[in-house]
């Protein structure tokens, strides 16, 4: 099986990943007989590990996964879901398949709350021509109030219009190092639109090394979050 491939054009690098479902372990073959009575193809079979370690599965990496085009990627994943093993959630391009709970083999998997509308999505955008006046969102008080008190005087600090990216930058460095942050959470903690916050630093800073996802494997996850990557010394 290839490995997962992430291309940086912009810092002329590459990312290779060699996930786990790689190398089907005993219990990992064990669980899948409990499937063999759905007739299922081999490439499907690579889906439901692929679900069982990242939590979800979208068209693009079903295709990566099993080396196939966009048509028979999404038939093999609406035959999952016609067997009622998998959900799908989310619409057109936003598409993407988690557990079905009705489908007992998947009691004994540990499951997250996957059942995030399409909207709250962390991945880069193809819009990027949001309105000036669309740069500012309502802040998130609550959330705001679970920073530790050195990141809310900084965030306090801050001037209501902000001339230097740079500025930005760094808080949403530091807040990504206290922890995992989705782009909607950022939103409400920085106030700004999530397109703008994509668009102009989270993208730029992920291309950039500066920062990272947390499921590098599936850029549309429905969990998807950014963490600061730790500079070496």
């Amino acid at each position: 099986m290839p490995p997962t491939f992430e291309s940086d054009h912009g810092n002329n690098q590459f990312t290779s990943r060699l996930l786990l479902h790689h190398f089907l372990n005993e219990q990992d073959v064990k669980w899948l007989t409990l499937f063999k009575d759905y007739q299922l193809e081999d490439s499907q079979k690579r889906a439901l590990i692929f679900v069982k370690e990242v939590g979800a599965i979208d068209n693009a990496a079903h295709r990566q996964l099993n080396g196939m085009d966009t048509l028979h990627a999404s038939a093999d994943l609406r035959g999952l879901r016609d067997r009622d093993i998998l959900l799908q959630k989310g619409k057109g391009r936003y598409t993407y398949y988690i557990p079905n709970p009705a489908c007992r083999y998947w009691e004994d998997v540990s499951s997250k709350n996957l059942s995030a509308p399409a909207n709250n999505l962390s991945a880069p955008v193809d819009d990027l021509s949001a309105p000036v006046d669309d740069l500012s969102a309502p802040v998130d008080e609550a959330l705001v109030h679970q920073l530790p008190e050195e990141l809310r005087v900084k965030l306090g600090q801050l001037p209501q219009r902000i001339s230097d990216s740079s500025i930005l930058d760094e808080i949403v460095i530091e807040l990504c190092a206290w922890k995992s942050l989705k782009s909607n959470e950022l939103s409400g903690i920085l106030g700004k639109s999530e397109k703008y916050l994509l668009r102009n630093f989270l993208t730029p800073l992920r291309e950039a090394g500066r920062l990272q996802y947390i499921h590098p494997e599936m850029p549309n996850h429905p969990q998807q979050a950014y963490k600061t990557v730790k500079q070496d010394d």
